[in-house]
């Protein structure tokens, strides 16, 4: 061994490859959590196709359908893009999924988990932006078993994927073939694929969208309730418009099956200006005009000038209650009205939203 000169040793430097100077160059400012589109209002247009490899089994007891099978996705993703010829010629690449954004796949009608563990499956990322990717395992879904016909049955199971946090609006998933294919698929010594088809659909949940309605609706019907509060309590100095009067007292009134006693009212407030008796008034009133008599008739004033004086107290007296009651009989009128109104729309909206399921789907596929 010889003992070192104390002459600095020099590390050589690796070259750089075009694959990582293009995968830095690709997501030096790529963010993972934004959806693959260049406008926040345009939609990401994902394309799936299951490939059924195996049927593990089929559980007719639990009404469980084990399958093995891939889901070959494609998308595009304009922020992924390059010119081949500066990076030596590289027309594609395959990287971690956890660097790029994926697409939500959910299996709606699984048994075990709706959720799959695919973030082990490389994606394929072409120079035009376009992405591949074939996650796979095993899938767990439900089935309604029908076996009116054992030990000869025939059964009908979906494998539903779709999206749960994205609507269609944002991300749209669909199908890239009619049928499910079959080319790497190993026979099942008990059943037997007779045949299978694809079909898009769109789910809405019916929870979701009456909680919302619900919501709205007892909102606006506290606010409702404040308006008539304060038609209720209005000052009878302030009149009740004619068209107000007409509208609601005469026509709303008829509809709503609701009786005002204006008429009666205005008849005996003629009865009652028309009578200048001073003895007219019962004892038991403390109105105005009751308080005014004893005050004329304690003063000693003449019988004709009380009588005018008490004849515009009693006319005045009673215009401020027929007011009253006017604002009052409107409040009424509108309150049984809306209560009506809000009624019939819960119910319309609660038997449209439980029968949303069986005919939507079917709207969906007209429109197709």
């Amino acid at each position: 061994m010889h003992k070192g000169s104390g002459s600095k040793e020099t590390r050589k430097l690796r070259n750089t490859t075009d694959e990582e100077r293009l995968i830095k160059d690709l997501f030096m400012d790529y963010d993972p959590d934004a959806r693959a589109v260049p406008l926040d209002s345009h939609v990401v247009t994902v394309e799936i196709q299951y490939t059924l490899i195996r049927i593990q089994k089929l559980d007719e007891r639990s009404q469980v359908l084990t399958t093995t099978g891939l889901v070959i996705t494609e998308w595009m993703d304009k922020r992924l893009t390059w010119e081949p010829n500066d990076y030596g010629n590289l027309t594609d690449i395959v990287v971690h999924p956890g660097r790029i954004w994926l697409p939500e796949l959910t299996l709606m009608n699984g048994a075990e988990d709706m959720v799959q563990d695919f973030e082990k499956i490389r994606v394929l990322i072409s120079h035009v932006g376009k992405l591949h990717w074939e996650p796979g395992g095993i899938f767990s879904t439900t089935c309604d078993i029908d076996i009116s016909f054992f030990p000869f049955d025939t059964q009908r199971c979906p494998i539903k994927i779709g999206a749960w946090a994205y609507y269609s609006q944002r991300m749209n998933l669909t199908n890239s073939s009619s049928i499910v294919p079959m080319h790497d698929f190993r026979m099942n010594g008990e059943w037997q694929v007779v045949s299978t088809d694809v079909a898009w659909g769109e789910t809405v949940l019916p929870c979701f969208v009456y909680l919302t309605f619900t919501m709205t609706v007892g909102t606006l019907s506290v606010c409702l309730t404040v308006l008539v509060l304060n038609i209720h309590h209005l000052h009878p100095e302030k009149p009740v418009p004619g068209w107000v009067r007409i509208f609601v007292l005469q026509v709303m009134a008829k509809f709503v099956c609701f009786r005002s006693p204006i008429i009666k009212r205005s008849v005996n407030s003629i009865k009652a200006i028309s009578d200048p008796d001073l003895t007219a008034i019962p004892n038991k009133h403390n109105g105005p005009a009751r308080r005014l008599a004893n005050h004329l008739l304690s003063d000693g004033e003449t019988p004709s000038s009380a009588s005018d004086r008490l004849l515009r107290a009693l006319s005045l007296e009673k215009m401020d209650r027929a007011e009253e009651n006017d604002w009052k009989n409107v409040a009424r009128v509108v309150d049984r009205f809306l209560f009506w109104l809000v009624f019939t729309v819960m119910i319309v909206s609660a038997i449209c939203i439980l029968l949303a399921p069986y005919y939507l789907p079917v709207f969906v596929e007209q429109s197709r």
